[in-house]
């Protein structure tokens, strides 16, 4: 097992864990382009995490993903125009619209969590399991501490993105 480097504490905490997200982002949508979802923007990646147990009204993903519904709708229109959501009438009420996945949007979202599951076991193999559970708890317990541990349990994030 190859061991990297341990940082000298160089880089504050934020820096860190912005440079890991962006890492994480970087390989997650170089590997969507190769499996051809290059369209899928970083911004769609929690707008799939609300969706993706049933459709939800604008107003209720706007509110979910801690956003105004201008700026929800933007991103909406921008994932119909490429095939990944699509719009259809409530059930229950006549003058809402209820947002939901495409086939498409659900093939990306699948494929999403399927290089995700890669880059963790990649990262598994360079550094050992038992330090990925390690850091699996000590983000668990870091998101606990700032207010997220219900965001966590229901496997959902507000905007950052947007």
């Amino acid at each position: 097992m190859v061991r990297p480097p341990t940082p000298a504490r160089t880089a504050d905490l934020g820096i860190t864990l912005t440079l890991a997200m962006r890492g994480f982002v970087d390989l997650l949508h170089r590997g969507m382009d190769e499996r051809g979802f290059g369209d899928v923007r970083p911004a769609y990646g929690v707008v799939f995490r609300a969706l993706r147990d049933g459709g939800l009204t604008l107003t209720a993903l706007a509110e979910q993903l801690g956003v105004t519904k201008q700026s929800a709708a933007k991103v909406v229109a921008d994932m119909q125009v490429v095939g990944l959501v699509a719009k259809r009438p409530s059930d229950t009420d006549g003058r809402a619209v209820v947002l939901e996945l495409t086939d498409r949007g659900r093939a990306a979202m699948v494929t999403a969590i399927a290089i995700g599951g890669q880059l963790q076991d990649a990262l598994a193999a360079e550094v050992g399991e038992d330090a990925v559970d390690d850091l699996h708890r000590t983000l668990g317990a870091f998101i606990a501490t700032a207010g997220g541990a219900d965001d966590l349990t229901r496997r959902r994030s507000r905007a950052v993105w947007f």
